[in-house]
């Protein structure tokens, strides 16, 4: 019976449809004749390593039950049905049950947990959750280890080689240098080994500042004294340059917080200056405050 795999029940569609899949807590066992004999608990319900939505639940082996089960019924903590999944026709007699596995036909990311009924994990969680992305990260390991061996980069050493090799790249970058003169690697061929093999993590360009972000002058738009908000989905940088005769200080706020200051004397009457800067985050207040001043440049990067 393991590896059931359903549709959503209609009168449970507005828990998956908000994405309240935590609220996915209870199952129950409907026999022959769609009554309910059996309810519980479910064990876990989390996004395998494909990123489906899975139940795990548990039918206790030392129960004893002779009638014959039709199906089994997930449903959310206030009763609401989930799915209803058919079963080949079973009796769950002492002895048989166990943990079984339920798909629904719900996408997410892979490995989050959504419930947990305690701390325990199943043989069948670990592998969804922990086992195979592990293997998945073994094999394209193995598969760069091969293609660089194939292309007589790397050499095939034997298993102490490696761990001295790998003591010697730990020490310092000198020996880093010499190992990459010896034989291990053919430097030439390197960037033709990897080639087709996606080894590049890939960011969030919403998430991190400078990219796709220029440098914009807005003095015009700025002044000292007065609160902006950063109104951008992503960082900005602020760079303000303050100038001004004899003793000046300035300091720049975000969310009420002083990020940098400067407190200067000048004893002569030529212009001088002190600069701040600071990161805003999205959706962050910002405010810079200037004292005896001859005029600023205010730069952002947006």
């Amino acid at each position: 019976m393991d590896g059931l795999v359903t549709v959503p029940h209609e009168e449970g569609l507005s828990i998956l449809e908000d994405e309240l899949y935590e609220r996915i807590q209870r199952f129950e066992l409907i026999d022959s004749d769609d009554n309910v004999y059996y309810e519980s608990s479910i064990h876990a319900s989390y996004f395998d390593g494909d990123g489906v939505l899975t139940v795990t639940l548990i039918i206790p082996k030392e129960n004893h039950f002779t009638v014959w089960n039709k199906a089994v019924r997930i449903k959310s903590d206030d009763g609401l049905i989930i799915a209803d999944i058919l079963t080949p026709a079973i009796q769950f007699v002492k002895g048989v049950g166990g943990t079984q596995e339920v798909k629904l036909a719900v996408s997410g990311e892979a490995g989050v947990i959504n419930f947990k009924a305690d701390e325990y994990i199943t043989v069948i969680e670990a592998n969804e959750l922990f086992l195979k992305p592990l293997v998945a990260n073994t094999n394209l390991n193995i598969a760069l280890q091969n293609n660089l061996i194939d292309k007589q980069i790397l050499l095939a050493v034997d298993e102490l080689s490696l761990v001295s090799l790998s003591q010697r790249v730990s020490n310092s970058e000198e020996d880093l240098n010499e190992i990459l003169s010896e034989d291990f690697v053919n430097k030439g061929q390197l960037d033709e080994a990897v080639n087709g093999i996606d080894l590049t993590v890939k960011a969030n360009k919403t998430e991190v500042l400078g990219i796709g972000q220029t440098w914009q002058n807005m003095t015009a738009n700025r002044a000292g004294g007065i609160t902006y908000t950063n109104i951008n989905e992503r960082p900005i940088a602020i760079s303000i340059d303050h100038l001004f005769v004899g003793t000046a200080y300035g300091y720049l706020t975000v969310d009420g917080v002083r990020i940098s200051s400067y407190r200067i004397t000048s004893n002569g009457n030529w212009n001088i200056g002190g600069s701040l800067y600071a990161i805003v985050p999205a959706g962050s207040r910002y405010r810079a405050i200037f004292y005896s001043y001859a005029g600023i440049s205010w730069y952002e990067l947006i």
